[in-house]
């Protein structure tokens, strides 16, 4: 059976839940655009309403209203002195701002970016920490729904940050940084002069050009042979080449290459080649990359969650006195960082590593275990716990539409599993993430038909399956009892905050 015939099977005799009695509010999801529109027209309402409920004087107001607008003053001019190319000048606007602090994320960004720019790590660094410092203060005490999304890539880029670093200044044993490893990987069969790409300086911190330079004085690669160097060039030019003396053109590569080597002379073929040879890895490159083994692999397939990258496989062999293999190593990352976020109560950065692991069990053709994590990441994206201390709004669960259930779609057709099978996971799957999570909105039955839902896109089912939820919520606590139960907060309401 297919898996639409699963799905229809599966609510076929079901009846949709019914809006409990009194609910009116529509949950309905809107744009993201719509949403933050309608987000900074409710922070107005806010802060106009606590003026009334709580008065603050007028000459504090203003001393405010005077900060924010030469925040925003000093940002507009940092942009025209970015643009105009005087960048110390904003520089120091953007400085000013983040020392007192400015609740906006532009000149902790801008700040980051230039000094990046400028390899200045320890600044880069710095500012990230005060921004994190700053956000981490407003995911407390602020109703945006902005600041827990801003406030997880400060933190993400800050340990990239930390990772380009040390990538960019620790030598390896053999006196190579890890970029040129991977250099001398990458350039294998390309000409000399390539067009390199920007990941060699913004990641790994090396100029390219040099180390390749570097590379070929110390013997770990090597110019091919002008004939070889013909196996670079493209279909299109060998065939031009021979046109040139009115040769045969048809063939496949091959033999467009032997007649060229026929009937052109070693000068002719020399010339064509020029000074843009091709590049070979010698026998000191292969047994770097040998030695190495672990670099290359994870420079190509790092973890879409950051945790198994270059700079932390490179720490995590260090440890051993054997050679781990590389699943081994990026399976051991992720699992640390899955341990890691659930101790900080970080739930969207754990699932984030979650379906990192299931990415790598597919990539293994580990389907089985694959699904478990899949499932488990649906399970947790329902649930409405992300990285800060609230509840997530289930209006902003329902824009994104839980997006993992394509996955759980794509390997429930894959291995063909029947109604009976896949309840039976998904209950087990329940049961085994639940227990990860310290409140969710709704229960195992609920759950299991919101992936139904959210694979027929039923998205009235979906609207009134959480309104019920969130009148249920409403209904039994209030954010102290709440706290109290589950240790984070209920959501900020704004239809209810602002009538």
């Amino acid at each position: 059976m297919g898996l639409f015939d699963l799905l229809k099977k599966a609510l076929k005799g079901t009846t949709p839940p019914k809006p409990i009695e009194g609910s009116e509010t529509s949950l309905r999801a809107e744009p993201a655009y719509a949403v933050r529109k309608s987000y900074n027209s409710e922070t107005n309402q806010y802060d106009n309403e606590k003026c009334q409920n709580e008065p603050v004087p007028t000459k504090e107001l203003s001393k405010k209203n005077q900060i924010f607008e030469s925040h925003v003053d000093r940002n507009l001019k940092g942009i025209e002195l970015e643009r105009d190319g005087n960048v110390d000048a904003a520089i120091s606007l953007y400085e000013l701002n983040i020392a007192e602090r400015f609740e906006g994320n532009h000149p902790y960004d801008s700040l980051a970016n230039l000094y990046r720019e400028r390899k200045q790590y320890d600044e880069e660094m710095r500012v990230l920490l005060q921004a994190v410092d700053v956000f981490g203060e407003l995911e407390v005490s602020s109703p945006r729904q902005d600041v827990s999304p801003k406030l997880q890539r400060f933190r993400e880029r800050l340990e990239q940050t930390k990772d380009r670093k040390e990538l960019s200044a620790i030598k390896l044993s053999n006196g190579l940084l890890s970029g040129e490893v991977i250099l001398i990987d990458w350039i294998s069969g390309k000409h000399r002069n390539v067009f390199f790409p920007r990941y060699y300086s913004e990641t790994y911190g090396i100029d390219a050009e040099r180390s390749l330079e570097k590379l070929f004085k110390e013997g770990y690669v090597t110019e091919g042979s002008p004939l070889y160097s013909l196996e670079a060039l493209t279909v299109p030019k060998l065939k031009e080449l021979l046109k040139s003396k009115q040769l045969k053109v048809g063939g496949k590569k091959a033999d467009l290459i032997a007649r060229i080597t026929e009937k052109f002379s070693e000068a002719e073929v020399e010339a064509i080649v020029g000074d843009n040879p091709v590049m070979l890895i010698t026998a000191k490159g292969e047994a770097t990359l040998k030695a190495f083994y672990y670099i290359v692999p994870a420079h190509r397939r790092p973890s879409s969650d950051g945790s198994y990258n270059v700079a932390s496989a490179i720490r995590h062999v260090a440890k051993y006195d054997y050679n781990p293999l590389n699943a081994d190593i990026s399976f051991a990352l992720i699992g640390m960082s899955i341990e890691k976020h659930a101790r900080n109560r970080k739930y969207g950065l754990m699932r984030n590593s979650i379906r990192s692991m299931a990415e790598q069990l597919e990539r293994e053709k580990r389907y089985d275990n694959a699904l478990f994590h899949y499932l488990r990441v649906f399970i947790s994206e329902t649930s409405g716990m992300g990285n800060g201390n609230r509840v997530s709004l289930v209006r902003n669960l329902l824009i994104d539409g839980f997006p993992s259930y394509k996955n759980v779609e794509r390997l429930v057709l894959r291995l063909d599993v029947d109604e009976e099978e896949f309840r039976n996971m998904f209950v087990d799957t329940w049961e085994r993430t639940r227990g990860e999570l310290p409140y969710h909105y709704l229960d195992a039955n609920e759950c299991y038909h919101c992936f139904f839902h959210a694979s027929l896109g039923n998205a009235e089912e979906l609207e009134m399956l959480y309104s019920n939820a969130y009148r249920r919520l409403q209904d039994e606590y209030n954010d102290e009892s709440f706290y109290e139960m589950f240790r984070v907060h209920i959501p900020y309401d704004h239809a209810e905050r602002f009538g």
